[in-house]
């Protein structure tokens, strides 16, 4: 891996993608500052989670584009310099959508908020409750990861629509996954002479897959796991679309 290469890449990808960059942090500002105005100050986590998300499912596919205009994949660089270069522009702009939104929601908060609330206006968070806000659990960035490196994958992957299509697949997969955990769920919940029977409820009527003990224990493993697949198959794909 060559660092001239890559730093090539960022050149031409933060070039070519400056002005949607540029209303992306708008966007974000505003609605950091304005949320922080009636008091929602965790708007961050879901709103970065669905910008990041975009732009991971768009990563690649001006690749698919029959244009004549240069773009960064026309660079003489590896498979793997593109798929380092992905992965650290999404790191980037994760850090920076998070400066962004704390700064906007400090804005909104301690100066515009008293504006709007003159009369008895109270500012209930202090400055380490709201970075406290802005903080994640483990499982919200494992989980941030899966999806994201998923939607890297979608995005060398589909040649059209790639966000939709994606969407499409991740829902039959889990559809899919439903089904297998509740047959399973059956089986092992079946005596020796065929009987249904639920272990550790008291109602036997109202079980709910999700909290069964595999699901409570175990789905941070999942989302761990999802990241190191995808990006695997990303590659591959990216060595395939090699000219």
């Amino acid at each position: 891996m060559k660092i001239t290469s890559v730093n090539h890449l960022f050149r031409c990808y933060f070039i070519e993608k400056n002005r949607k960059l540029l209303k992306a942090v708008i966007i974000l500002f505003s609605l950091a500052t304005l949320a922080s105005i009636i008091e929602w100050l965790d708007i961050s986590s879901p709103v970065i989670f669905l910008a990041l998300i975009v732009l991971a499912s768009m990563f690649f596919q001006p690749y698919f584009k029959k244009t004549n205009l240069p773009h960064y994949f026309n660079l003489p660089v590896t498979s793997g310099e593109k798929l380092f270069h992905a992965i650290f522009t999404l790191l980037i702009l994760f850090f920076a959508f998070k400066i962004i939104m704390i700064f906007g929601t400090f804005i909104g908060y301690y100066l515009l908020r008293p504006v709007f609330y003159t009369a008895g206006n109270t500012l209930f968070f202090d400055a380490i409750q709201i970075l406290k806000l802005n903080i994640w659990s483990l499982e919200k960035y494992l989980l941030f990861a899966g999806m994201v490196s998923i939607f890297l994958f979608g995005s060398i992957y589909f040649k059209k629509n790639a966000i939709f299509k994606t969407l499409l697949l991740i829902c039959g997969f889990l559809f899919c996954c439903l089904i297998i955990l509740f047959l399973v769920f059956l089986i092992l919940n079946v005596n020796s002479n065929g009987n249904l029977y639920f272990r550790n409820y008291d109602n036997p009527t109202n079980v709910n897959i999700v909290d069964y003990w595999f699901i409570q224990d175990y789905y941070c493993f999942i989302y761990a796991g999802l990241t190191p697949v995808f990006l695997a198959l990303t590659y591959l794909r990216l060595k395939e679309t090699e000219v």
